[in-house]
């Protein structure tokens, strides 16, 4: 049980290099071209899908007790967290610069259009990266007992646009809505890759300047962060410093620099 700050920042970070490291690697996609100019492409539709699922996976809020406390958390927000808490490491890493422009893009809104043949008519709806992510990595999942609420969200941004579907025409909708997405993020992936792999880098050199201050693998040897209650998190942290101390060159090489082509708005 998480009982402190100290606690708190031991799982963020962890668990976010964690996941960081299985989305930037060899095992999804193939690095193309040479900085500026570089592209990806995902060996198939499941690697495809699995990345989705992965990078919804790092900004998905969960209710979090801490300090008797319940509090949304992401691996994001909790990044953040940890950048508020140690301002200097983060400016220093490039972490909380990175957690910044990854979180601008999440924000932006576009003006989604898709011609939905069970309305009869091009659907215009203005949704946030975010949600955009949120809604084709659940459908990647398959999870039929999701699908009410991904209706109700879309519901509501259709009633927003001024549109009034019945529900067929609202079901028919959210599966061209999601075609249309998985479209748009096929095309916008290596941008969001470059934008995971720019916080990776930044939360890797976080670790490793943490060991290079007391290289050791002895746990009570280490400089633990202030606060953390018991051996239980004083051995995540110990895990996290030793095993997750990555040579940079190894996440950069699965870093793109991602073109102007790809920059651009994808609906016009």
């Amino acid at each position: 049980m998480i009982k402190s700050e100290g606690d708190l920042e031991v799982v963020v970070l962890l668990e976010a290099h964690s996941l960081l490291a299985s989305i930037i690697g060899p095992d999804f996609y193939t690095v193309y071209g040479q900085p500026p100019e570089q592209d990806t492409s995902f060996k198939d539709s499941v690697c495809f899908d699995h990345f989705l699922v992965l990078a919804h996976e790092f900004i998905a809020e969960t209710p979090v007790k801490c300090d008797g406390q319940s509090i949304p958390l992401s691996l994001q927000s909790g990044l953040k967290r940890f950048c508020d808490r140690n301002p200097a490491e983060g400016e220093a890493t490039g972490l909380t610069e990175a957690l910044r422009n990854f979180g601008a893009w999440l924000d932006a809104v576009e003006v989604v259009k898709r011609w939905s043949a069970g309305a009869n008519q091009e659907v215009k709806l203005s949704i946030p990266h975010k949600q955009m992510l949120a809604l084709i990595a659940n459908a990647a999942k398959h999870q039929l007992l999701r699908l009410s609420s991904q209706l109700d969200k879309l519901r509501r941004w259709c009633a927003t646009a001024g549109y009034t579907f019945s529900a067929a025409q609202l079901v028919d909708v959210h599966g061209d809505l999601v075609d249309e997405l998985r479209g748009a993020f096929q095309y916008y992936s290596t941008l969001l890759i470059e934008l995971l792999g720019r916080v990776f880098i930044g939360l890797n050199r976080a670790v490793s300047a943490r060991f290079a201050k007391n290289p050791t693998n002895d746990v009570s040897r280490m400089d633990i962060p202030a606060g953390v209650t018991d051996d239980v998190f004083r051995n995540l942290y110990g895990n996290l410093l030793v095993f997750h101390n990555y040579d940079e060159e190894r996440i950069a090489r699965f870093t793109p620099f991602t073109g102007l082509h790809r920059k651009r708005p994808y609906w016009t």
